[in-house]
């Protein structure tokens, strides 16, 4: 039996309101609705700022820590402009006929925390009525970059797998709503591949092959274990 591979093109929301105004431009919104070409638009999930850096930023952002001279503008638009370009931004994925691809991270997230956000971003994605998937990941979250914290972190994307798919067999995550994964074939094995397939990943997001010969070999050896 032949495997058939789809060829999916996705958009990612943009996370700032100086890229959200190329999100709002005529060109990607005529790809977004019917007879577009992005199948479907995937919601980041980024750490959470430290409340210190979010009181900074929005003096920053409102003018308040350096006045700029006179005759020349802020770079950073206003926290008033910034939220309304989310907002129109929010407004176009809604109306969008694409496919919800919602990010789930494990961050520095509590294993409650985590399926919390699970179930809530399960939900979103079933609303839309265009179906769609939840991308889990690991994360990007500093704090686990530093040697051994993954080992005491509660949560990793392997983990997620296997509570989102725990909480679908139980039916508080709709069939409808696809389980997503990634995976690096420059750095991991096959063998973590098949776990993640193993733990529930229906869907897997590969990244681009920049070493051809080390992805190759990858590819051939995910081939050879089927």
């Amino acid at each position: 039996m032949a495997l058939e591979h789809r060829f999916l093109q996705l958009l990612e929301l943009p996370t700032s309101a100086a890229t959200s105004k190329i999100f709002l431009s005529q060109k990607i919104q005529d790809k977004l609705f019917p007879g577009g070409h992005i199948h479907g638009v995937v919601r980041p999930d980024l750490p959470e700022v430290h409340p210190f850096f979010k009181f900074v930023s929005a003096r920053v952002a409102t003018g308040e820590k350096k006045r700029p001279k006179l005759g020349t503008t802020m770079g950073t638009p206003s926290a008033a402009s910034s939220l309304e370009i989310i907002g129109q931004m929010e407004s176009s994925v809604q109306n969008a006929s694409c496919w919800r691809v919602q990010t789930v991270a494990a961050q520095m997230r509590s294993r409650k925390d985590v399926c919390r956000h699970l179930l809530t971003s399960a939900q979103t994605v079933n609303a839309s009525g265009y179906g769609g998937a939840l991308l889990l990941v690991s994360g990007g979250h500093p704090l686990r970059r530093l040697p051994v914290v993954d080992r005491f972190l509660p949560s990793n994307s392997l983990d997620m797998l296997r509570t989102a798919s725990q909480l679908r067999k139980f039916g508080n995550i709709s069939p409808g709503v696809q389980l997503w994964a990634v995976e690096n074939p420059l750095l991991n094995s096959v063998a973590r591949l098949e776990q993640k397939i193993e733990a529930g990943a229906e869907t897997v997001i590969l990244q681009p092959p920049l070493l051809i010969d080390r992805f190759g070999e990858w590819w051939g050896a995910a081939r050879s274990r089927g």
